[in-house]
């Protein structure tokens, strides 16, 4: 087990999904292990940090990254996240390329990680849709991650949740999925 240490993110005052999936990333790197066949599911939003394992888990989850050689299970601890770094996600997708039905991210134009780019790019294709909702991310499915230019398109909505199309050179490597926030 391995408790993150991850800040809050710009205004926010909960655990930005990115940032878990960076740390569940970190991980499993951290042990020479580069993920495929990713499914990360977003379950709960909290606002203190995680505890990281690869043992199996009874009860809820803040998260689950699952992939081809296992899981990584994001459990719910007590301890507070208790700094704050800079992130400004409509900055980071106002650098991305507009193409038809979405954005295109070229990782060798930015410092920003992976994660970061598909979720700004993901929730900015949204807000150009609609721009009175708030959008929520709830899980990412990925082939493998890519590590240059990419391509995020609206796809589809499929009951409450909205899907993304993440693709490579025209070839889809992965969906992801946002939900419309509601405080109820």
């Amino acid at each position: 087990m391995s408790i993150t240490n991850c800040p809050f993110r710009g205004t926010r005052d909960y655990f930005h999904s990115a940032s878990l999936f960076g740390a569940c990333l970190a991980h499993l790197r951290e042990r020479g292990i580069e993920p495929t066949d990713i499914d990360f599911i977003f379950n709960k939003r909290v606002a203190v940090q995680a505890d990281l394992t690869d043992d199996p888990v009874d009860g809820p989850l803040v998260a689950a990254f699952s992939f081809d050689g296992g899981k990584v299970s994001a459990i719910e601890t007590n301890v507070p996240i208790t700094r704050n770094e800079p992130y400004d996600e409509d900055g980071l997708a106002a650098t991305f390329i507009p193409v038809d039905g979405g954005l295109e991210v070229d990782l060798g134009k930015t410092t920003n990680p992976f994660i970061d780019c598909v979720v700004a790019a993901f929730k900015a294709v949204l807000l150009k849709r609609d721009s009175t909702k708030k959008y929520v991310f709830a899980r990412m499915k990925l082939q493998r991650i890519p590590n240059r230019k990419f391509s995020v398109l609206f796809s589809r909505p499929i009951g409450r949740f909205l899907e993304g199309s993440i693709q490579v050179d025209g070839v889809v490597v992965g969906q992801i999925y946002y939900g419309v926030w509601s405080s109820n």
